[in-house]
């Protein structure tokens, strides 16, 4: 709702307070006030009148009636209404007041009152005025019968409708939603209903919110045959409540994500709370948080879920990533939503939301709270990844520039648990370079850390960008690869053997070639296997690899068969 608006509205507001006032010091009829404290204040003589008529001896019985209606009012949070029979002055005859007090804010109350003593002629007169004065407090005043139907409407047009042609229509038919049966409406209320309120349909199908007040008449012998009350629409109070409480709520949650990820110590602790924060918030089934290298190409590095299609896909999303605006499609027939962040020639981080619900479609609410999330988590983020350059120096190897063994360890444990929540498979890889010691040895050490360097370039292009890869001391390097079987395994290994005969020309001699030797161990994710066990599994076949020649690949037992065996 636009500030014009609501200035309109209040201004709006401030002329109806300033009629209302004037009609009040003008009515010819006693007006009080009833403040918070239960003070009487007269609003004009004719309230001064009745307050000193009360305090007749003679009017005991008409103070008591007052000071119940009073009560009732203030008890029941609606109108009540009786006579008052009060002596005239000097002996004069008895003056009926037909007397109706009105509950308002603030616990105060107004008393209008209607001399119905006088002439038939000045009766009508006043009678217009005091409906006048009702009309002023609601937008229309409504009767209905004991069938429930609108038997009287005091407006010529409600809600965009002729008032004949609501005469005779049962409320139920205007409302926005069809309630239960057995939902007694405001309109058929069997007892006194204050600022109820209730959606329903004007004229031209827009829903419109009511503030209903009522109260159910009686026949002579106390039973209901009807109810009458008045309407206030309330609708653009609503909708700016609405608004800010849904403002509210988005800056509370932004909130509790920021300070849930800046309560962790470690940038990998960070990432995963923003994986799993964000994602809860968005009300997703997965989300996937990727931060993109120097070279430009992006790294995941957290996730909360599992989207339950193939890594590439993700990769491929964050590719098709719109750096200025939410990018939305459809991929394996799951809905994803993904924003970056940073600057859009340079940017830091991607984040990827899924549904796993075929079909299913993000609310307006969903969007606004990614977009209200986006600086604050691009800003985070610039600080995690400053954070974890400072991290890398102790996690890579700096002769190779892979992951050394502590973070390669630290790394396949997080691996491993995923592919056991998945339930896939997955492909541990270890390799130790034959005849390294005699390069060493002959041509110095210099040559054997080009060797290295050498090897690892071998890894990386013969490995997918998200594997882990790792240098674990000396000339022995492990790999692990995501969802792969042994068809899958064997034929990366038979790739880095046919790779590495490169290395043959800085062996050091040729009755000593340089070759690699590898190991291969599948991972099943229902074997409950422990890292421990699969690391000793790879390492004992790349032994077997070198025994059998060098230069070989070995395929390990299962777990299941080295269990068997031992």
């Amino acid at each position: 709702m636009s500030a014009t608006l609501r200035g309109n509205r209040t201004a709006a507001t401030h002329r109806e307070t300033a009629d209302a006032m004037a009609a009040l010091a003008s009515y010819p009829g006693p007006v009080l006030q009833i403040t918070a404290k239960g003070e009487i204040k007269p609003f004009n003589a004719d309230g001064q009148w009745l307050i000193k008529a009360l305090d007749n001896p003679a009017a005991n019985e008409a103070a008591a009636v007052f000071l119940d209606l009073i009560k009732g009012a203030a008890q029941s949070n609606a109108p009540t209404r009786d006579l008052l029979s009060l002596p005239g002055e000097d002996g004069g005859p008895i003056r009926i007041i037909d007397t109706v007090v009105l509950p308002r804010p603030k616990r105060r109350s107004l008393v209008i009152g209607l001399d119905i003593t006088a002439s038939q002629e000045a009766s009508g007169a006043a009678e217009d005025r005091y409906r006048a004065l009702v009309d002023i407090a609601a937008d229309f005043a409504w009767e209905t019968g004991k069938d429930g139907t609108f038997t009287f409407l005091s407006a010529d047009d409600v809600l965009g409708h002729r008032t004949e042609a609501l005469i005779g229509m049962n409320p139920r038919s205007l409302l926005l939603r069809e309630p239960s049966k057995a939902a007694v409406l405001p309109f058929n209320a069997v007892t006194p209903v204050r600022q109820e309120e209730i959606w329903v349909r004007n004229a031209k199908g827009s829903p419109v919110c009511l503030a209903v007040s009522a109260l159910p008449i009686k026949d002579k012998d106390g039973r209901r045959c009807g109810t009458r009350g008045v309407c206030h629409d309330v609708t653009s109070s609503r909708l700016i409540d609405s608004t800010d409480a849904q403002r509210r709520v988005r800056e509370r949650v932004v909130k509790h994500i920021l300070d849930s990820i800046r309560g962790h110590q470690t940038t990998q602790a960070m990432l995963d709370t923003a994986s799993r924060t964000i994602g809860q918030a968005v009300e997703a089934d997965a989300c996937e948080v990727f931060l993109f290298r120097e070279n430009g190409r992006p790294e995941r590095v957290a996730e909360f879920g599992d989207n339950g299609i193939s890594d590439r896909y993700s990769y491929q999303m964050v590719g098709r990533i719109d750096a200025s605006d939410l990018h939305q499609a459809t991929v394996a027939g799951r809905p994803v939503m993904g924003l970056m962040t940073g600057p859009a020639d340079n940017p830091t981080s991607a984040v990827l939301l899924w549904r796993l619900e075929a079909g299913a479609e993000w609310t307006d609410e969903n969007e606004l709270l990614l977009v209200t999330l986006r600086e604050q988590i691009g800003d985070l983020i610039a600080q995690i990844v400053e954070q974890r350059k400072l991290e890398t120096i102790s996690r890579f190897d700096e002769l190779t520039g892979l992951v050394n063994r502590r973070f390669f360890y630290e790394e396949l444990d997080r691996r491993l648990d995923r592919a056991v929540e998945r339930q896939k498979r997955g492909s541990l890889i270890y390799l130790d370079l034959d005849n390294f010691k005699a390069v060493n040895d002959t041509r110095g050490h210099d040559m054997g850390d080009a060797v290295l360097r050498r090897l690892g370039d071998i890894l990386r292009a013969n490995t997918r960008e998200y594997d882990l890869i790792g240098r674990l001391g000396g000339d022995e390097f492990a790999l692990w690869l995501d969802e792969t079987d042994a068809n899958v395994a064997a034929k990366r290994g038979e790739a880095m053997l046919d790779a590495a005969q490169s290395l043959n020309g800085m062996s050091a001699s040729r009755d000593k070639p340089l070759a690699v030797s590898i190991g291969v161990a599948i991972f099943d994710p229902r074997s409950g296997e422990t890292r421990d066990s699969l690391i000793a599994r790879a390492d004992a076949a790349m032994y077997s690899a070198k025994k059998r020649g060098k230069g070989r690949l070995s395929l390990a037992p299962s777990s299941g068969q080295t269990q068997q065996r031992r």
